[in-house]
C-alpha cells in the first residue's frame, strides 16, 4: 500500500513529553515488545558508485533501498526480511521477503528462490525482486544501521503508523553475518531521535497541531545516507581507497 512518510528530527530530551502527548491518541504497535521498543537491524545494499546514496541527495523523486532487516537478539534461526524500499514521487512503498537468517548467505550466493524456506508464494515473489535489484545493479552490502524503535499505531480516526526511533547507529561494510553481532558504530543523530509519521491520505489533525506547536519541521531524513555520511563511507576519496584493496580480478567484476 502506498503511504506517505513524514519524518521530524527530535531532541532527545523531547522523547518523554512527545511521548505524553501522543499516548492520548495512539496505542503500542501489536510488534512491540513488553519493554515497549524493539531493536531493528538492517544492512544496506547500494552498487559500487553509491548510486541509492547518490539517487537521495540528488533528490531523485522515483528511488528504491534494498536491504536486509532483523529484529532484536535474533539468531540463525531468527525470520528477516529481505526488502525495498519505493519511493514515487510522495509516496512510499515496501516489498517484503520473509527467510530464516541463516539461509540469507545461501539465496545470495545461488540465487534459488525456490529453494527458500518459505511455503509462502507472496515471500518468494518479493525474493525474486530482491534478488533481481541486487544482481541486475551488482549491488552489495555496504552499510549495517542499528536503533531502538518505539511503535505506534492510532487507537481510532484516521489510519497512522507512529515510530520513535532512538540511538541510531551505523558501521561500514558489514558482511551478511553483521547482523546481530557487536560492532564499533557511530552515531548518526547525535543527541536526537526520529519521529516518524506514516499514514495513507492525511496526517491527523492533533499530531499536525502537535508537531506545530513544538516547532518541529519535518526533514528529508535518511538513516541510510546519513548513516553512510556518520562512517565516511561515501567520501569523495573512500571507493578509490577501497578499490585499490580489491585485487585486479575482483576489481573488474565489481566494475
Amino acid at each position: 500500500m502506498n503511504r506517505y512518510e513524514l519524518k521530524f528530527l527530535i531532541p532527545e530530551s523531547d522523547v518523554d513529553r512527545v511521548r505524553r502527548e501522543v499516548e492520548r491518541y495512539v496505542e503500542l504497535d501489536e510488534h512491540a515488545r513488553p519493554s515497549g521498543s524493539y531493536v531493528v537491524h538492517s544492512i544496506y545494499f547500494d552498487t559500487s558508485g553509491f548510486d541509492c546514496y547518490h539517487e537521495k541527495l540528488a533528490g531523485i523523486m522515483n528511488r528504491r533501498k534494498v536491504r536486509i532487516r532483523g529484529y532484536d537478539d535474533g539468531g540463525e534461526d531468527a525470520r528477516v526480511f529481505l526488502e525495498i524500499k519505493r519511493k514515487d514521487d510522495m509516496f512510499v512503498s515496501k516489498t517484503r521477503a520473509r527467510l530464516i537468517y541463516r539461509h540469507v548467505e545461501h539465496l545470495l550466493h545461488t540465487g534459488d528462490v525456490d529453494g527458500m524456506d518459505s511455503a509462502d508464494s507472496p515471500d518468494r515473489d518479493g525474493a525474486r525482486a530482491f534478488m533481481y535489484n541486487v544482481r541486475k545493479y551488482s549491488m552489495r552490502p555496504v552499510l549495517l544501521v542499528r536503533y531502538v524503535r518505539e511503535a505506534f499505531t492510532a487507537q481510532s480516526g484516521l489510519p497512522l503508523r507512529l515510530t520513535i526511533d532512538r540511538d541510531v547507529r551505523s558501521a561500514a561494510q558489514p558482511e551478511i553475518g553483521d547482523l546481530y553481532e557487536p560492532r564499533s558504530m557511530r552515531d548518526v543523530f547525535p543527541g536526537h531521535a526520529v519521529l516518524e509519521a506514516k499514514f495513507p491520505r492525511q496526517m491527523p489533525p492533533w499530531l499536525a497541531a502537535m508537531v506545530d506547536r513544538f516547532g518541529y519541521e519535518r526533514e528529508a531524513l535518511s538513516k541510510y545516507t546519513q548513516g553512510l555520511d556518520a562512517v565516511g563511507v561515501a567520501s569523495p576519496d573512500w571507493r578509490d581507497r577501497t578499490m585499490r584493496r580489491v585485487a585486479p580480478t575482483e576489481r573488474d567484476a565489481v566494475e
